[in-house]
């Protein structure tokens, strides 16, 4: 069985402990926070040490997850996958760039499985609508159009939620994003971002806090069936015009039909430990590896840059 450490214990490790110890092991928790560290000792009753090093001197283990704040996740990375351990990492790699590009880069080099956490690549429903896309049954893609609001008072819409939305348009268009422009307003709560991807697709976020409503989706436009995801419910809905001779004869509005799918819904927790185990004991792609999450962090800093200079930003 795959032998497990968690490094960093914020909320989030205690949701991955739980997720990871039924179908791997759990073998050492690394956390300098007192309180963290004593409620890991005292309710699972886990080995716990202040540093990597010192987990590795007394414990064994084949990969690492990463929680650890941003800032320092290039030195706990870079010291890890150096050892020659596999990891999985919360979403950005790190705080900037290039320290990611040279995480993704060691990895390679040292031979090692590189996963990143994206939560939003992995809910049911966008993993169904990327599942219909490739079998064809929505016929060619034409564009994404996703809206998020929120009652959150996030200081920054953009900032809150444009990295890992445009993780998923990347992950629907299979493809790279060649330029990105974006408007924000009433003091960032509102960003609208346009973006052009290498095949032609278009797609467009309208990101919003503070907002008297809340809805999270994304819709999916294509050429013989489009698709509506709904991120919170985990639905997947085909959506059709429906248009008869009768109709167009009487000069009638089309109405729209909407199919909901039977998917299985599951915390998108589970499926990224899962994903990760699979892909180092049964050979399982990766469903996001270094590199393709560095691409999204370049789409988010374009963006960012866009939202400041109000520019036009290419990145292919």
């Amino acid at each position: 069985m795959l032998r497990i450490c968690i490094v960093g214990t914020p909320p989030k490790a205690e949701q991955y402990y739980q997720v990871f110890k039924e179908i791997a092991e759990v073998v050492a928790i690394v956390e300098n926070d007192f309180d963290y560290a004593r409620k890991f000792v005292e309710t699972y009753h886990l080995p716990v040490y202040p540093t990597y090093r010192d987990a590795l001197r007394e414990v064994n283990f084949d990969a690492t997850l990463v929680l650890v704040p941003p800032t320092l996740r290039y030195r706990v990375l870079q010291e890890i996958i150096s050892d020659g351990r596999h990891a999985l990492v919360d979403a950005p790699i790190t705080d900037n760039l290039e320290t990611a590009i040279r995480i993704c880069n060691l990895a390679e080099y040292q031979g090692v499985l590189l996963s990143v956490a994206h939560l939003k690549r992995f809910n049911p429903a966008v993993l169904k609508a990327k599942e219909l896309l490739e079998a064809g049954e929505t016929g060619r893609l034409l564009s994404i159009h996703s809206t998020i609001l929120t009652p959150g008072r996030f200081p920054d819409a953009l900032d809150a939620f444009a990295p890992e939305e445009l993780d998923v348009f990347r992950f629907i268009a299979g493809v790279d994003i060649g330029r990105i422009s974006v408007i924000v307003a009433q003091y960032g709560r509102i960003a609208t971002a346009s973006v052009h991807f290498i095949n032609d697709v278009a797609g467009v976020m309208h990101l919003g806090c503070q907002s008297a409503t809340s809805i999270e989706e994304v819709f999916i436009n294509c050429e013989a069936a489009s698709l509506l995801v709904d991120y919170k419910t985990q639905d997947v809905f085909k959506v059709l015009s429906v248009y008869s001779d009768v109709d167009r004869e009487l000069e009638l509005p089309e109405e729209l039909k909407k199919e909901k799918y039977e998917i299985q819904k599951e915390n998108p927790v589970k499926l990224i430990a899962r994903n990760f185990v699979d892909a180092l004991t049964k050979g399982v792609r990766p469903l996001i590896t270094g590199y393709e999450s560095v691409r999204a962090m370049e789409a988010y800093l374009a963006a960012r840059h866009s939202a400041n200079t109000g520019a036009l930003v290419r990145l292919r």
